[in-house]
């Protein structure tokens, strides 16, 4: 069971993926409060999420240093960037950061899921490679 990890208070974005809750049977733990960084360290370091969404607007000032921490936990997982900040110089930092997908607000619905769907087949086709490897 794929294992996401959503950090968003926003309505539109929860929605959308809760309904791969039901949809794909995914596990998925939404973070809708402002966390300090160590407390959403740790949470990664329970969970082992496949993917992560970052809502910019609910981790603010921690955006770059979260997904910094992430990719040091684990770099295969998963990490999806959403904003309202429509600045380019954010784009520039956050994508030098290894994230997976970056999105400005307002975010087109379906368009996160067929994303997360994206990642998913690429992590069940790196899976597969890997047991093939090992086996």
């Amino acid at each position: 069971m794929m294992k996401i990890i959503l950090f968003s208070k926003e309505k539109t974005l929860i929605e959308e993926i809760s309904q791969l809750r039901v949809s794909e049977k995914f596990e998925i733990l939404e973070i809708q409060t402002q966390k300090p960084l160590s407390d959403s360290i740790e949470l990664l370091q329970i969970t082992h999420p496949d993917i992560v969404i970052i809502d910019d607007d609910l981790v603010l000032p921690d955006s770059e240093r979260l997904i910094e921490s992430i990719r040091k936990f684990d770099d295969s997982i998963g990490v999806v960037f959403v904003t309202s900040n429509s600045g380019i110089e954010l784009g520039r930092k956050i994508s030098q950061l290894g994230i997976q997908y970056y999105a400005h607000k307002p975010v087109d619905r379906g368009v996160l899921k067929e994303v997360v769907l994206s990642l998913t087949r690429r992590f069940k086709k790196r899976n597969k490679m890997n047991k093939r490897f090992t086996d």
